[in-house]
């Protein structure tokens, strides 16, 4: 019904021994939050036992049900397996998943397919679960239907299902594995929807040398990556906003995180103490709700309501003394210790921290983006993993074939706020990162035969207005026209909280500054130059990884920089001068 917290069942009661949600969560529900950010439906990998028997009881209700019938059991099978993990991820996200109900989407034999499932073996079985009671939904509508947005279908586990998942242990996310991407090379392009709005839609190709040698050492690079640690470690001063927060909990709900160790300090004690009462109990109390081997005893919070008097309330003063700390190792394989190094105290933080603001959220953009200490939440400090950082290329012009785009996308560490990529470690070493200077602009001028050396953001607008050109001029370069500019420069200055320049006109003014004080290169201004450009820059960069990988250093990708261990720092600029010279015949500036 509505976004559950830490621990999963807490928005759910029994009547006459049915599970059915609270009132609060009815409550909530009303309210339509639930419907906003949902999770896409997704092919998971797993053969866990638990999975498969709740599966094969299920399937066999629905057969005895008479409501459906296949013609292929096994796929059936199979497309309820996957609706199951989805549900049950979902659930424990905070979030409904959404799915297409439209039967053109399910096409089979597309280079990019996942989702395998004909349309006649999918939606049969999630309307038969709906049926059963295992999931409620909300039926999608078409932009047709309503201006204003469109909406994919939504369903969400009911508490007959959430029960099933804690009766057989599916109440976490141990229990499988996200596959690797069918294709690494994708081909894109622009389409426009009835609506006017453009959309990349992936379309297949016929390979050929360079896409196979593209595929080959992509591969071979992304296995290098994920026989290394790749880690951040984040202080308790550091400041991070609630987006990046939300993709903390959401990644370490995924698996797309491991937890390696946390810190709390007694703002975390105070909160938890005022918002629920905490209770230490032993691991044999606590039952089939959690259990670790890691730890003798973890908190798990209790509304008061349901507090007996033999539970122990411990008191502040002597929490807050004690040293709150979780160091982690990496997660176990073995089934049997499917809550292995989960840190449910921080999952509850986040989860709450979650809940609250999306209750609240007026503008989810601007909430989103609203900056604090990560101390001011109760967390001295955060070590996390990153698990499976596996690179894609992108090219983005299908009539230009593989000479449009083309840069690597795809791993977490690429979306770290700038401000945290100091922290990144590999294999444990502290990192450093180097950047080519003004990269696109100074790739112009060498493409015109011109070392160009100043600094050509001042000389656009002066120290001044240096930081606002800074962030205009990939805009300036990439757009289609200069309405297209204008219209660009405004949402990312406003995204930075960059005032625009005090002239009339401002934004007309910037393109025009611009070509002026770069009259060399004015005739690929605001011509769509950029997709070139990247295409130049995806090669340097792809020549710069695999040099690197070479000789045994991993070089961590972002698009106009890369990051290694600090102790490779000379070889990497040694690395970028040279695989930049060969392609554009000039040294780079750094």
């Amino acid at each position: 019904m509505f976004i559950p917290r830490q621990p999963f069942e807490i928005d759910i009661t029994y009547q006459d021994e049915i599970p059915i949600w609270t009132e609060e969560a009815l409550t909530l529900h009303k309210q339509g939050l639930w419907l906003a950010n949902a999770l896409p439906l997704e092919v998971y990998n797993s053969k866990d036992k638990n999975l498969l028997s709740l599966r094969n009881r299920i399937f066999d209700e629905i057969l005895e049900s008479g409501s459906k019938t296949f013609k292929s059991p096994p796929r059936a099978k199979e497309a309820l397996k996957t609706v199951l993990i989805n549900l049950s991820l979902a659930h424990q996200l905070c979030q409904p998943v959404r799915y297409s109900r439209t039967r053109s989407n399910y096409v089979q034999g597309e280079r990019y397919a996942q989702i395998f499932f004909k349309y006649d073996t999918l939606i049969p079985i999630i309307d038969a679960l709906e049926g059963l009671g295992y999931l409620e939904q909300a039926k999608g509508r078409s932009e047709y239907e309503d201006k204003t947005k469109g909406w994919q279908t939504r369903m969400l586990a009911s508490p007959k299902l959430i029960k099933l998942f804690r009766a057989y242990s599916l109440n976490n996310t141990k229990f499988f594995t996200r596959p690797e991407p069918v294709e690494l090379i994708i081909l894109n392009r622009e389409e426009k929807t009835k609506g006017g709005k453009k959309k990349k839609v992936k379309v297949s190709y016929a390979d050929n040398k360079h896409t196979r040698e593209m595929r080959r050492e992509l591969k071979t690079y992304n296995e290098f990556i994920n026989q290394n640690q790749i880690s951040i470690k984040i202080p308790g001063s550091e400041t991070i906003d609630y987006q990046f927060l939300f993709t903390i909990y959401t990644n370490l709900k995924n698996g797309e995180f491991n937890l390696l160790s946390v810190s709390y300090n007694e703002l975390f004690i105070k909160q938890k103490l005022s918002k629920q009462t905490s209770i230490w109990l032993s691991r044999d109390t606590i039952g089939d709700i959690y259990s670790t081997n890691n730890i003798n005893n973890i908190i798990i919070p209790y509304s008061i309501d349901t507090i007996s008097s033999t539970q122990y309330i411990p008191n502040i003063q002597s929490l807050s003394s004690l040293p709150i700390t979780r160091m982690d190792s990496d997660i176990s394989n073995d089934n049997n210790n499917l809550y292995d190094n989960i840190d449910y105290d921080l999952l509850w933080l986040l989860s709450e921290k979650y809940r609250c603001v999306m209750e609240e959220a007026k503008d989810n953009k601007k909430i989103l983006s609203e900056e604090f200490l990560l101390k001011d939440i109760g967390i001295n400090h955060l070590e996390i993993k990153f698990n499976k950082e596996v690179l894609h290329r992108v090219f983005n012009r299908e009539d230009k074939s593989f000479t449009s785009g083309g840069r690597a996308f795809g791993a977490v560490y690429q979306r770290i706020p700038r401000h945290l990529r100091k922290y990144i470690h590999i294999n444990n070493e502290p990192t450093v990162e180097i950047d080519f200077s003004a990269y696109h602009i100074r790739m112009l001028y060498h493409l015109k035969g011109i070392d160009y050396q100043d600094d050509p953001y001042i000389k656009c607008g002066g120290e001044e207005y240096r930081k606002a050109f800074k962030c205009a001029s990939l805009i300036i370069i990439n757009a289609e026209d200069e309405k297209a500019a204008m219209g660009a420069i405004h949402d990312e200055l406003s995204d930075n909280n960059i005032p625009l320049p005090k002239v009339k006109n401002p934004l007309r003014w910037m393109v025009n500054r611009f070509k002026e004080a770069h009259q060399p290169i004015a005739e690929f201004i605001c011509e769509d130059k950029g997709v070139e450009l990247q295409n130049t820059d995806s090669k340097i960069m792809n020549a710069i990884l695999m040099s690197l990988m070479e000789k045994g250093i991993v070089g961590l990708s972002l698009y106009d920089s890369v990051i290694v261990a600090s102790q490779y720092e000379d070889v990497l600029r040694e690395t970028m001068t040279l695989e930049y010279e060969k392609e554009m015949k000039f040294r780079p500036k750094f």
